[in-house]
């Protein structure tokens, strides 16, 4: 729009320019012709003289483009047979006050200079140039106003359908976002930075709605999660409440499924609030000069009745004593979850492996099991959070999907690394990779 505007005003004052230019020549070339006539009447007594109207009927006939009167003192026309014709009296004054008059109707210049014969005026040389050419630069100029105009309408057109429509999709797009439907796209057409805008607005559609999914799934996991544990604990108790058992041990034992699936929730919890802090950029790591050995020792101790529950046998080779810097309880947290997943999906009687080892700038923890291994395609998600490969078998073994996915946020913090290995029973090798020199 602004470059339409300036193009225009640029040509419009190309054209006065050209224009005044034209003019200074056409008077030029009239203002000779009057000096060459001036120069030949200069002897005359009376403006009526034949002579001089002859001569001044001479430089009309050749003149190519001046058209050259003899004017008498009261406007009237004396050197053509047509008698009686009367110039304007506007134009007279046109040239009293300008020099020269301009009909841009007619394309004419007009210039009228006073005749002094014996001191005194005795009338007007009345001089009239074609200027055809001032009709070729107003079509010019109309053209290039026209051109413009028609410019500035298929640049608003393509504005309109290039930028305007697509900003109004984005803009529908981003109400209904607001409005709660996180599923929007905006289709995107061609390049530049609208494509972009378009481009990214899709991404974040999309990060939001895989949120929004999450989020969904998320309430319903922790809910789902938190009923198993109550559902149980009010079944226990309304067995104690309605039953009536002589036997003490029986409560005992009621008591002690109440306490397991209290215990099952505060573990839920707790692992949700990791999640919260993780999630919440919270999480910070509290480095400490720590034996690895020693950590793995101590997680093993404190799982060992529930591998033997299953007569599983945790087997510990230190293949490298190792002391580096981390983080003791978040460590402790990744160790045991793995060796707890571990023992949740192997069979009875199995063997699980432990190695500590040193790898380039690793501190290397292995754990390897003989269990029911993970399916290939599920390999990819085993550290989301809440996935289970076997939700049937996790909620039978107290598994919430949570396990592993705060074992790869800790390490992640530790600008570590988390693998898998697996082969559907053929058990799972799980590899813990700590920097040495983390600082």
């Amino acid at each position: 729009m602004l470059v339409t505007v300036i193009f225009i005003f640029s040509a419009y004052m190309l054209f006065e320019i050209i224009e005044k230019r034209y003019k200074d020549e056409a008077i030029e070339s009239i203002d000779f012709q009057f000096e060459l006539i001036q120069r030949d009447i200069t002897d005359f007594k009376s403006i009526k003289d034949k002579d001089l109207i002859d001569t001044v009927q001479y430089y009309n006939t050749i003149s190519k483009r001046t058209d050259i009167k003899l004017v008498d003192t009261f406007r009237f026309v004396i050197s053509d047979d047509a008698n009686k014709v009367r110039i304007e009296e506007k134009i007279f004054e046109y040239t009293k006050k300008d020099g020269y008059f301009l009909d841009r109707y007619l394309n004419k210049i007009i210039k009228v200079y006073p005749i002094y014969l014996n001191k005194s005026l005795q009338g007007y040389i009345y001089a009239e140039y074609k200027a055809y050419e001032l009709n070729n630069i107003k079509l010019i100029f109309a053209f290039f106003v026209v051109m413009n105009i028609f410019i500035l309408i298929l640049t608003v057109a393509y504005t309109y359908n290039s930028v305007v429509d697509p900003i109004k999709k984005v803009n529908t797009a981003f109400e209904n976002i607001y409005r709660g439907n996180l599923y929007e796209s905006v289709d995107v057409e061609g390049g530049g930075e609208l494509s972009r805008l378009c481009s990214n607005f899709n991404t974040m559609s999309k990060i939001l709605s895989k949120i929004e999914q999450q989020r969904r799934e998320f309430i319903h996991n922790v809910s789902h999660e938190l009923k198993t544990p109550l559902s149980s604990i009010k079944l226990l108790i309304e067995s104690l409440k309605y039953g009536t058992y002589e036997d003490l041990n029986i409560y005992k034992e009621f008591f002690k499924d109440i306490y397991g699936e209290v215990e099952r929730m505060k573990q839920i919890i707790d692992d949700l609030m990791i999640i919260v802090d993780i999630d919440e950029k919270k999480s910070k790591l509290n480095l400490e000069l720590a034996h690895i050995n020693y950590l793995i020792d101590k997680v093993i101790n404190r799982m060992h009745l529930k591998a033997k529950s299953k007569n599983i046998n945790i087997i510990y080779k230190e293949i490298d004593n190792i002391q580096i810097k981390l983080d003791i309880i978040k460590i402790d947290r990744v160790i045991t979850n793995i060796l707890d997943n571990a023992i949740k999906y192997s069979n009875e009687n199995g063997n699980i492996y432990i190695y500590l080892y040193n790898e380039e700038n690793y501190a290397v923890i292995k754990v390897k099991d003989e269990g029911v291994g993970i399916p290939e395609e599920d390999l990819s998600r085993i550290f989301e959070r809440f996935y289970r490969v076997d939700k049937a078998r996790s909620r039978e073994t107290g598994g919430s999907g949570l396990g592993l996915f705060i074992a790869k946020q800790l390490v992640d913090l530790h600008e570590g690394e988390i693998l898998v290995e697996s082969k559907l029973k053929q058990g799972s090798i799980f590899y813990v990779k700590i920097p040495v020199d983390l600082i």
